[in-house]
């Protein structure tokens, strides 16, 4: 694929308010995008999200009139994502601990080691001190992952539109009332709709030019 191609399809990626409720993304086109999500960057290697696909669409009327800026969205998507992000994400914690020994196969002395890095990185050089701080920073990975799946999708002709409209506390409310996360252990970074167009968008995309966006050093 020549550069040209690429930017095109960037520049053909719009984030769609309605989208074509006859039209469904095949099951081996959406897991593409879940494995683009799961090999996606993050620091330390921490992975420190979730994604629920939501199909139910009870849990998607329940949730609808506290997704003031996606409703149209999640009413016409073929696939509706949320994604969670790890709250108590500190070197103790025993999510660290599964990452650490069950995903990368350290041994007592490696986690132990990395324990140490970790707890300097995240104390000292960032200041990831109390929740807050922490998941702001979880969340950050996650938007990576989302930032690789809305590329992912555009290649393949599918369409989306990441939505931050919601009400948080309302949507971890919900999840948590059936079972979906912890509250104590997660909570909801942001959502993204994927499906086809109804219609072509009535606007050009605007972005300023590129000589006001970069910076040379």
């Amino acid at each position: 694929m020549d550069n040209t191609k690429i930017v095109d399809i960037a520049r053909n990626r719009y984030a769609i308010k309605k989208f074509d409720k006859l039209r469904r993304i095949s099951d081996d086109d959406f897991n593409m995008l879940l494995e683009v999500a799961r090999y996606s960057p993050t620091a330390f290697g921490l992975e420190p999200w979730h994604i629920i696909v939501v199909r139910s669409s009870e849990m998607i009327e329940a949730m609808k009139p506290y997704i003031p800026g996606g409703q149209r969205q999640i009413e016409t998507c073929s696939h509706f994502v949320i994604f969670t992000v790890i709250t108590s994400l500190t070197p103790n914690s025993e999510y660290f601990e599964h990452i650490n020994k069950n995903v990368k196969g350290f041994d007592d002395d490696a986690h132990n080691a990395f324990v140490s890095r970790f707890k300097l990185f995240q104390d000292e050089k960032l200041g990831l001190t109390d929740d807050r701080s922490r998941i702001d920073w979880a969340g950050k990975q996650a938007y990576i992952a989302l930032g690789n799946m809305l590329l992912a999708a555009a290649i393949c002709g599918i369409d989306s539109c990441a939505i931050e409209g919601f009400i948080p506390n309302k949507i971890d409310s919900i999840l948590a009332k059936h079972n979906f996360i912890d509250k104590n252990k997660e909570h909801v970074a942001v959502m993204v709709a994927f499906g086809y167009r109804d219609e072509e968008p009535i606007r050009n995309k605007t972005r300023r030019p590129l000589n006001e966006v970069i910076k040379y050093i």
